[in-house]
Parts: structure tokens; C-alpha cells; sequence
């Protein structure tokens, strides 16, 4: 009851205060939104992507040729792992044929960076909203302030009556702020963390596909150089 009694006298403050404070609250209230549906939206996709690799790698330790790889990819197709795998193919064929592991290289690298890139959007609109949710916050606290002073040089009394609207005007604002600005950074840093792990087994399926490509164009170099010796 009484937790219900405190509920509506926040409310009831909210609705007594001024424009700017209730446009101040107004803008932290969709700044939350914002920031909860994209933090779920991102944990959601990384958890799933996350499990995709994990079943691809579990998948790749059984494959000693390209060709198993290709059939891995083909398998898991709509997936992030294997859309990265049809790209690494591609790439390797490339390689193959012009004798070049160190280009091929360079484009794994430049296939797990536009992934990443990818993954890694939306995300800075949490740090962004951590900030200006505190400093909006501030803001709240600095105008509740001077409302309260405002009052006090008005009524020329400095009692409890004068005072306590624009005090708690600010404190509002203030807790509004922090609460909106703590999610936000923590979704942050936390999604952060996931990326950092998708990306590591981003990294581990590209350095096997690098070893079998490496390997590949071994066994290839010894029959050219045996097909170039016959014709000499």
C-alpha cells in the first residue's frame, strides 16, 4: 500500500512539474525504450550467431579436405558461419589459382572486418545514450535548482513550501537520468564482450580454412613443378 501511496506521489510529482522538466523526462523515457529494444534485439542475434559457429567449428573439426568444407558451407548456408565460409572458399579458390596465400589472407581478414562492422551496429547508440541520459539528468538536477531559488526569491521565504517543488523537480530528473544511463552502458559493454567472442570464432573458422588452402596449394605445387620438369 504504501509502495503504491510513494508510486503515485512520483507520479503526481512528475505531472505538477514544469514543460521543461516534463520534456526532459519525456525525452529520457524514449531514450529507454530505445535503448532496451536494441540491447534485446542485439543479444538475441549474437546468442543465436554465437551457437551457429559453435556448431559450424564442432563440424569443421571433422573436415580434412576443401571439398568437406564447401559441403559444411553449403549446409549452413543461411547462417552467418557459413555464409563467412562461402565467402573464404571463394577467395581460396582465388588463392589457389594464382599461388597466393598471403592475398588470401588479407581478404579473410577484410571478410571477418565487414562482419564485425556489421554486427557492431546499433551498439554505439547505447554508449551515446549513457552520456547524454547523465548529462540530461544533470541538466534536470541544475533546472530543478534554479526553479527552487526562483521560487525562493519570489515568495521571499526559504521554507520547506518554497523549496521543495524545484528539489524535487531535480531529484527526479536526476534519478530518471541515472537510470536510463546505467542499463545503457552496462547493455554496452556486455554486447561488446559478446562481439569479441563472436569474432574469436570468426577468427578460428578463418585460420583453419587458411591452414587447408596453404595445404591445398602445397600438394598443388609439387605436381606443377613436376608437370613443368616433364616438359623440359
Amino acid at each position: 500500500m504504501s509502495e503504491m501511496m510513494g508510486n503515485n506521489a512520483v507520479w503526481g510529482l512528475i505531472v505538477q512539474s514544469d514543460f521543461m522538466t516534463k520534456m526532459v523526462m519525456l525525452t529520457l523515457f524514449f531514450m529507454s525504450v530505445i535503448c532496451w529494444a536494441i540491447a534485446l534485439y542485439k543479444l538475441i542475434l549474437l546468442r543465436i550467431k554465437q551457437k551457429q559457429c559453435r556448431e559450424v567449428l564442432h563440424e569443421m573439426r571433422k573436415c580434412t579436405t576443401l571439398q568437406e568444407v564447401l559441403q559444411v558451407a553449403s549446409e549452413n548456408k543461411k547462417t552467418l558461419p557459413g555464409y563467412v565460409l562461402v565467402q573464404l572458399l571463394s577467395h581460396g579458390k582465388n588463392a589457389q589459382e594464382t599461388n597466393s596465400i598471403e592475398l588470401f589472407q588479407f581478404q579473410a581478414d577484410s571478410i571477418i572486418d565487414d562482419v564485425l562492422y556489421q554486427e557492431e551496429a546499433y551498439t554505439p547508440v547505447l554508449t551515446i545514450s549513457a552520456s547524454v541520459a547523465t548529462l540530461l539528468g544533470l541538466f534536470g538536477t541544475v533546472w530543478g535548482l534554479i526553479h527552487a531559488f526562483v521560487r525562493i526569491s519570489e515568495k521571499q521565504s526559504a521554507d520547506i513550501v518554497a523549496v521543495a517543488p524545484g528539489i524535487s523537480e531535480a531529484l527526479i530528473t536526476t534519478i530518471a537520468g541515472l537510470v536510463v544511463a546505467i542499463p545503457a552502458l552496462v547493455f554496452a559493454q556486455y554486447i561488446a564482450l559478446k562481439i569479441r567472442s563472436l569474432e574469436h570464432s570468426l577468427v578460428s573458422l578463418s585460420d583453419k580454412v587458411t591452414v587447408m588452402v596453404r595445404m591445398s596449394m602445397t600438394k598443388q605445387s609439387p605436381a606443377v613443378q613436376h608437370k613443368s620438369d616433364e616438359s623440359i
